[in-house]
Formats: C-alpha cells, structure tokens, sequence
C-alpha cells in the first residue's frame, strides 16, 4: 500500500511535468491517507501542493484542486481541534452529530457536542 508521502511526492512530479489533472488526482490521494493517520504536516503540504494546482489549471482541475484544498484545510482543523469525522459526514447533509472527538482524559471518543465525557465524566471547556 502506497503512502501519502509516496502520493505526495508523484504530485509533485506531476505538478513538475505540468500534468495538472495527475497531480490532483495523487493530492486526492495523499490528503485521504494524511486525514486517515491524522498527519497535520502532511495535510498542510497537500493544502499547499493543492493552491498550486489550481493558481495553475483552469476549469475542471482548477474546481478539483479547489475541492482538494477544502477538503484538507477541513480535515486540519478537525485535527487540531481533536475531531474525529467519519469518510462519509463530508457529504451534503453531513452533520456534526457524526463527528467526534476524543476525550482527553480517558481516550474515548464521544460526540463533539458533548460537554461531558459519557465515559469518565470529564468536563469540557466551553
């Protein structure tokens, strides 16, 4: 199996060759895996590779680069603020009853809702 950082890097050698379309599809790809391992380096540098692709490509790729970035800067935010989302919660109609976060106390994930751990009583900040 293929890693983000091998997804990344034959983005960036498509970028390189100017095949756009290639090197959206490898971003894809790598900002999948980066969200999967939780890797905020990694989706920063997809984010990144992604603003390139579209500064540089028009029409389809352009929306696509556009969509990659989104998705990433998203996926980011959601790991900075300890968000767990499940693949599918991105759709239309995704809503953050299916997002999580993990309790920093017991480790359990709970809804990002919650303001108290229904495992260990944990007390959230608001």
């Amino acid at each position: 199996m293929r890693s983000s950082n091998d997804d990344l890097a034959r983005a960036d050698a498509a970028l390189g060759r100017g095949s756009l379309e290639q090197a959206a599809r490898f971003a894809w790809k790598a900002g999948f895996q980066a969200r999967k391992n939780g890797d905020q380096e990694r989706l920063e540098s997809v984010i990144a590779l992604a603003v390139v692709i579209r500064e540089r490509a028009s029409g389809k790729t352009r929306r696509e680069a556009e969509s990659v970035r989104i998705y990433c800067a998203r996926c980011l935010a959601d790991a900075r603020a300890g968000i767990r989302r499940t693949p599918f919660s991105w759709g239309i109609g995704g809503t953050s009853r299916q997002a999580g976060k993990t309790c920093p106390d017991c480790a359990e994930t709970i809804l990002a809702e919650a303001r108290v751990c229904r495992y260990c009583g944990y007390r959230f900040v608001s």
